[in-house]
């Protein structure tokens, strides 16, 4: 099937429509604990390894698979990695028990990374210096996306319908997208040999290791109580299930609007808003107990500061990761989101923990403030240590 000539922007409309079902697939879940514990017979706890699984899958696999995938074409890359995605939420919509569906989370956690990874690096590559940043929050705007639209509708069609449609309805999707990424993506192949030592020498970049200490002390407290948003918002104000839903769409109108705002900070500045980010995020979750039950009106207003600080860190922690990665390009956006990964699979086992021994949700919410102060220390540090030169490319291309 021959390729169609289509504009930039229509390249990255696809990507993020590629972005936005890997998204609502991982997120969904949130809004779905109540009901797949009912289903399958499983603790809330127990039913949020389905999270934890998915990350690990990311964090672990994801690094492995892009590597395997170096000498492939973008088009050919993408293409492969969203026909594994279609399969994998057909065995989820499938599943005829517990153990089958987190298997089917595993599979499809094995191309979220490189997905991401390499839908970042081309965004980057095939932009004008001025509009980079601004092409991969355009990326992460797909995953915002599914916050806002995928994981409420996804909640309330399980809620009068059943789960498993909306696996169902994320693999039509992600077939529609599949069919668009072959006839659009271009099909560069690679100029020169890819070097897998260059690619490993990441590892070893002080830049990189500053942004992965960053991610995995204060997302991991953000992801905490991401996974539990759904039981947690029950448990502090007894909404019902309409409500709850109203609650994660405000949820994703924040996530959207700290994409947006991200997207527009200059290179050189990302360290400082990030560190604004972590702030606030800590400030939120310590009086979250007090803050969330007082109103429908405060609780809407928990929603949307969460969701705005969430998703408003990670395209700036995306693009550092970018930009600091530049003897690794193909491996530093997927290492990136392997990263982002293993905070997420920490955070959901260590609510999963509280949980468990009784420490309930107001406790879970105190823990997660614990970490994204931890967070905000090691973005200070990073800010002191950083090769500040390495951020700056956009600005001075």
């Amino acid at each position: 099937m021959k390729r169609l000539k289509v504009s930039l922007p229509v390249i990255l409309m696809f990507f993020m429509l590629g972005t936005f079902c890997i998204g609502m697939t991982e997120f969904v879940i949130t809004g779905l604990l109540s009901q797949l514990s009912a289903d399958f017979n499983v603790s809330i706890a127990k039913a949020g390894l389905l999270l934890s699984v998915y990350a690990l899958g990311v964090a672990l696999l994801g690094p492995l698979i892009s590597l395997l995938m170096l000498k492939a074409s973008l088009r050919t890359s993408l293409s492969a990695l969203m026909a594994v995605f279609v399969i994998s939420n057909l065995i989820a919509a499938l599943s005829p028990n517990f153990t089958v569906l987190l298997l089917a989370r595993l599979i499809s956690a094995t191309i979220h990374a490189p997905f991401f990874g390499i839908t970042l690096v081309a965004a980057y590559q095939m932009s004008t210096p001025d509009k980079r940043t601004r092409s991969m929050a355009s990326i992460n705007g797909g995953l915002t996306l599914a916050i806002l639209v995928g994981v409420p509708f996804g909640s309330y069609l399980g809620d009068i319908l059943n789960w498993r449609l909306v696996f169902l309805l994320v693999s039509i999707i992600g077939a529609i997208v599949l069919i668009a990424l072959w006839l659009v993506t271009p099909d560069h192949q690679q100029h020169h040999q890819p070097d897998i030592k260059r690619e490993l020498r990441i590892f070893s970049n002080k830049n990189i290791l500053l942004i992965c200490m960053v991610i995995l002390l204060g997302h991991s407290g953000v992801f905490m109580v991401y996974t539990f948003i759904e039981p947690l918002i029950r448990e502090f104000t007894g909404f019902s299930v309409r409500m709850i839903i109203i609650a994660l769409f405000i949820c994703g109108c924040g996530a959207v609007t700290g994409n947006y705002l991200s997207g527009r900070v200059q290179p050189s500045m990302l360290t400082k808003h990030l560190a604004l980010f972590f702030a606030a995020l800590t400030l939120l979750f310590t009086t979250a107990s007090v803050f969330i039950p007082l109103s429908y009106v405060t609780t809407f207003m928990f929603c949307f500061l969460f969701g705005t600080g969430v998703f408003g860190a990670v395209p700036l922690l995306n693009a550092k990761f970018v930009l600091a990665g530049k003897e690794a390009p193909a491996l530093a956006g997927t290492l990136a989101s392997s990263v982002f990964n293993l905070a997420n699979a920490s955070g959901a086992a260590l609510g999963a923990f509280l949980l468990d021994t009784g420490a309930g949700f107001g406790g879970l919410t105190w823990v997660a403030a614990c970490l994204t102060t931890l967070g905000l220390a090691s973005t200070v540090l990073t800010y002191h240590k950083e090769d500040k030169p390495s951020f700056e490319e956009v600005k001075s291309a």
